[in-house]
């Protein structure tokens, strides 16, 4: 696998209830405002969250902005742009080692070993999905992840995320756009995406 990223920056039209169409730029980050931007994107979601998990957004986990930098640099993010505001982000976390991303590293392992992937797959864990609340159920979320299958395929053959069982919203939004649910325990459901299903049924079109 290379280390060749393909830059994208193109308009989306997505509908949203009571409003109507809009015209969405969905790209990949490169410049400081974005990475501002996303980082006032989580922390809404974070606030958001406190009360009840299911809540106002889809999916989870907190990244301050040297975070968001690194992973803008290495094009592991495309974000969703309205009127200058990002409205929505998708990423990959290829930066932070530790903590939930070594257990979910150690997890992809776990998957492996019971055959729901190749061993010598390469899998991309910290995958996160925050969609503003008037955003939801426009399709956003599929055009996001579109790009992020391009910008990534040279470096990972699969995705992997967990996500509570408790968040409806997400379980429903994943399972709209194409993941697998391959396990659970008490908490959690556990997917994966296949990069190379996407891209060759997006070859076959």
């Amino acid at each position: 696998m290379g280390n060749t990223t393909i830059m994208t920056a193109k308009m989306h039209s997505v509908i949203l209830k009571d409003i109507g169409y809009r015209e969405v730029l969905i790209k990949t980050p490169s410049t400081m405002k974005e990475v501002e931007s996303l980082t006032a994107l989580n922390l809404k979601w974070q606030r958001a969250n406190v009360k009840t998990i299911g809540n106002g957004f889809l999916s989870g986990g907190h990244f301050p902005p040297s975070v968001f930098m690194k992973m803008a640099e290495q094009k592991d993010t495309v974000v969703g742009i309205y009127d200058d505001q990002v409205v929505s982000y998708y990423t990959v976390n290829s930066v932070i080692m530790d903590g939930v991303l070594a257990n979910q590293r150690m997890k992809t392992e776990e998957l492996k070993l019971k055959g729901f992937m190749p061993k010598q797959a390469s899998i991309a864990v910290g995958v996160q999905i925050v969609v503003d609340k008037q955003y939801q159920g426009s399709r956003l979320a599929k055009f996001m992840l579109d790009c992020l299958v391009e910008n990534t395929k040279d470096r990972f053959d699969y995705f992997y995320t967990s996500i509570s069982k408790k968040n409806e919203k997400s379980v429903e939004a994943h399972k709209k756009t194409g993941w697998v649910f391959v396990d659970q325990d008490e908490n959690l459901h556990h997917l994966i995406y296949d990069l190379g299903k996407h891209t060759n049924a997006v070859n076959s079109l």
